[in-house]
């Protein structure tokens, strides 16, 4: 291997001097410089000596790495250290970017398919998630290397990733919340930086007394960062026993009592709207006091974007951990990403060594360099592993790039010591995703208790918390934060026997399905499956076809027209028909996705019986069907009356005409971004600006973040965006309509609404009923605009409107499966939702052939 390593070195300088010969030749060449012959070719005379050199020697391992990043510059980061390893190791790493809201559903088809990469970045929760199901590998398999390499980790980093005895994944780097303040306004109003809960109430009440507000982005009503609140009493909402059973502690007085503090922090006080991130480092720069936010709590991303660009406040800020409650402990949650290193890996051993690599000092601290380089996109990314933090690396940490992100990197080395996780639990998904509409409920009965108040007393919302931060109508808050702890009680009460059932039930069933499978995974992975007898079924049926082709004389002589359809046909059967029949089956199974296709279980008729039983369809569809009546009718009406004017030549017609096509020409994803910006919950939100400019309210209006105003803003982006193809369908049937009946109408005196009424839409039946079939199919299957638009892109996880408000058909298909892994579960609300649409595509044809009859 030495002498491997000794070509392979060899090699690359070969293969460079090649490069800057190559270089030289072409920038002559450009120069119009004469060249001798042999130059131009040099570079593959001396790339066949490189080859030469190489010899005998073993073919380099190629480890495939999934690099599951926010930007494109820690893509090129990976890419540079992957060349610096291929050089020290031999070993070559091709680099994959993932976006990070795509990662997790990639992950599962490539391991549901049998081709996953090697090694990759995933959330924290990945680890566990795909390890209990022998979806990736447990680090221990590696060795004294493993556990040399797992002490270079803080015990409570490592914590989300343990099962049991395994390990199934490294931190690759961390991420706390932060409290950010201003000094200046602080000492103006002789605040002391909060270090308690209470103290964090009362300087908030002062702020706001004093006409300020402040900012909570991030964390704010988010399931996951309650253990920001709840593990300073050591309490975890979803824990583990002794024994490593599942418990819920929703109803320990302890336990409340924190979450009501969250919920008194986010909704009691002044704060903007949470969904300003991108802004809320010039509202903490800012010297307006009406835009002003001299208290920051989010992520410790944001304390080197407030430096580079807006350094007029440098040395008028700083940054702590955020405040914990007094009768408790130090505790901070940390996000952040973590290795793994996947089961079906081609080369363990390989994709091992590049995870120690990253791990290593030197790759550590190029990374964190790197991304203080990049201007005013440079970003604070803090190391995981200990030694970084130790006194010895002081040194590293006074480097000049470094002195943009000193505040950021003290908040996270004062939280790192106290960072706690709670226990990665099996079966936690359901109970997980009641508590988090539990929150969206709370959220929505505490503004509008607010709001009512506001409303009683002829004052906004801003206005009120000004009062109270003075301390006027003190009892009235007091009865409405009672009234909150009450509520409180009351939801977790509601929820606690569901959620305890299922996380019991999701343990029985891991133990007897997947700990027997997992004991005797290889059996498995040999046996024949439905896809394979779907296979030699299509290639039965492709053989019997050419045999009767061939041995049939009526048959053989139209083999031309055979040969012209065969590729169509196969690819539609391969591609659309072997899927489907495939999840049919699955429908009537309980089968893992990460596992292998035999350890499917057939449960009969069991997943249908249970999807409807527990209202999760009829839900789904009810909210289909109030997003279709919210959109159809809309866009059929307005699509009619525009077609009507284009068909006239309403002038200008080029502008008209820009105007309702504009959006068939743009991608769903810039419409959602456009729209994100229009219905932002905070001031800075466009439509809220309008309508508080114009006097329509006193409170800007939360379109994103309330259950009740989210499924009209995506029916209002539906309709804009569904305008064109339809006014286009029109279009063409209006001017398919006979000028001579209009002119005949027109000599008869008909107006053009008559003519409109009368002529036009008798017309357009066809495109009409086209449309709508169309339509509904269309708003049974929306999906991406959802996803988009509840700015879950970038998140690992999708709700799908705050209180899941347009979890429609599609969106609880992909919850099933690829949230929840249950794919069985996953392919039944497919088919339920195949037969909806094929019900109601036929109804509609039965009504629009009476129409025609009648006519």
């Amino acid at each position: 291997m030495e002498n491997y390593h000794l070509r392979r070195r060899v090699f690359l300088a070969v293969r460079q001097i090649c490069q800057e010969i190559h270089n030289i030749s072409h920038w002559c060449e450009k120069q119009g410089w004469a060249l001798p012959r042999l130059v131009p070719h040099s570079f593959a005379i001396l790339g066949l000596l490189g080859s030469a050199t190489l010899g005998a020697a073993k073919p380099l391992a190629s480890v495939k790495f999934r690099a599951v990043t926010a930007n494109v510059s820690d893509v090129d980061n990976y890419k540079h250290l992957s060349q610096v390893f291929e050089a020290k190791t031999g070993i070559h790493v091709e680099i994959t970017p993932v976006g990070w809201g795509s990662f997790d559903m990639k992950y599962m088809t490539s391991m549901a398919a049998g081709l996953p990469p090697d090694c990759g970045i995933t959330n924290t929760g990945g680890p566990f998630k795909y390890g209990k199901v022998g979806g990736v590998r447990d680090f221990y398999e590696f060795g004294q290397p493993a556990k040399a390499l797992e002490k270079a980790f803080d015990p409570n980093l490592l914590r989300p990733f343990r099962s049991g005895a395994h390990l199934f994944g490294i931190p690759a780097e961390i991420t706390v919340p932060s409290m950010m303040y201003r000094t200046d306004i602080f000492d103006r109003l002789g605040l002391e930086p909060p270090k308690t809960w209470d103290d964090l109430d009362n300087v908030l009440d002062k702020l706001e007394s004093n006409g300020y507000r402040y900012y909570y982005g991030w964390i704010t009503g988010q399931q996951w960062s309650l253990g920001q609140y709840t593990l300073c009493y050591d309490l975890a909402g979803i824990d583990a026993d002794a024994s490593g059973k599942g418990v819920i502690n929703w109803n320990n007085p302890k336990y409340q009592e924190a979450i009501f503090r969250a919920l008194n922090f986010w909704y009691f006080h002044d704060n903007p709207g949470d969904d300003l991130e991108s802004r809320a480092p010039g509202m903490f720069a800012s010297n307006t006091k009406a835009e002003m936010t001299p208290l920051l709590l989010d992520g410790n991303w944001l304390g080197v974007p407030i430096r580079v660009k807006y350094p007029e406040v440098d040395g008028k800020w700083k940054a702590l951990p955020l405040p914990y409650a007094k009768d408790g402990h130090p505790a901070s949650i940390a996000g952040g990403t973590a290795y793994v290193i996947f089961t079906e890996s081609k080369h363990p051993k390989e994709g091992f060594q590049w995870v120690q690599f990253l791990n290593s000092r030197d790759s550590q601290r190029y990374l964190s360099l790197a991304n203080m380089k990049l201007g005013t996109d440079s970003h604070f990314q803090p190391p995981a592993i200990s030694a970084m933090y130790d006194h010895e690396n002081d040194e590293f940490w006074k480097d000049p790039l470094f002195e943009k992100a000193n505040e950021s990197r003290i908040a996270v080395t004062l939280a790192k010591p106290s960072v706690r996780f709670p226990a990665s639990v099996i079966g936690s998904e359901l109970p997980s995703q009641l508590e988090s509409s539990v929150l969206d409920r709370m959220k929505k009965w505490i503004t509008d208790q607010i709001d009512e108040f506001a409303q009683s007393k002829g004052l906004s919302r801003s206005e009120v918390f000004r009062k109270w931060g003075s301390g006027e109508w003190a009892q009235d808050r007091e009865r409405l934060r009672t009234a909150t702890r009450e509520k409180l009680k009351q939801e977790y009460a509601a929820i606690t026997p569901q959620a305890q059932k299922a996380l019991v039930d999701e343990g029985v069933l891991y133990e007897e399905r997947y700990g027997k499978i997992l004991r005797h995974i290889d059996q498995y992975k040999n046996k024949t499956t439905i896809l394979e007898y779907s296979k030699i079924a299509f290639g039965c049926l492709l053989l019997g076809c050419l045999g009767a082709i061939t041995g049939v004389p009526k048959l053989r002589k139209w083999w031309a027209s055979y040969l012209f359809i065969a590729a169509p046909l196969g690819l539609a059967i391969w591609f659309v028909f072997l899927p489907a029949v495939v999840a049919l089956y699955l429908s009537f199974t309980e089968y893992h996705p990460v596992m292998p296709l035999a350890t499917a279980r057939f449960i009969s008729t069991e997943n249908y019986q249970s999807v409807i039983a527990n209202h999760s369809v009829s839900d789904a569809v009810t909210k289909t069907a109030m997003y279709a009546l919210q959109t159809l009718p809309l866009v059929i009406g307005l699509s009619l009356g525009f077609a009507w004017l284009l068909n006239y030549g309403v002038r200008p017609i080029r502008l008209w005409r820009f105007l309702y096509f504009a959006p068939m020409v743009t991608s769903a994803v810039s419409v959602t971004l456009i729209f994100q910006q229009l219905f932002l919950s905070g001031r800075q939100g466009w439509i809220n600006a309008l309508f508080l400019g114009l006097h329509l309210t006193k409170e800007p209006i939360a379109f994103l973040k309330e259950a009740n105003h989210f499924p009209q803003a995506l029916a209002t982006l539906a309709i804009w965006q569904g305008l064109p193809f339809t006014i286009l369908i029109f279009l063409a049937g209006l001017q398919q309509i006979p000028a001579e009946l209009y002119e005949a109408a027109e000599i008869d005196g008909a107006s053009q609404s008559k003519q409109f009424r009368f002529i036009a839409i008798p017309g357009l039946r066809p495109q009409i009923y086209f449309v709508t079939v169309l339509g509904v199919i269309g708003a049974s299957q929306v999906f991406d605009t959802i996803y988009l638009l509840a700015d879950k892109s970038q998140n690992a996880t999708a709700k799908f409107g705050p209180n899941d408000s347009s979890l429609t058909m599609v969106p609880l298909i992909y919850r099933t499966a690829f949230e929840n892994s249950q794919m069985g579960k996953a392919n039944a609300v497919a088919y339920i939702l195949f037969a909806i649409l094929l019900i109601l595509t036929a109804i509609q044809f039965v009504c629009f052939q009476r129409k025609a009859g009648q006519s």
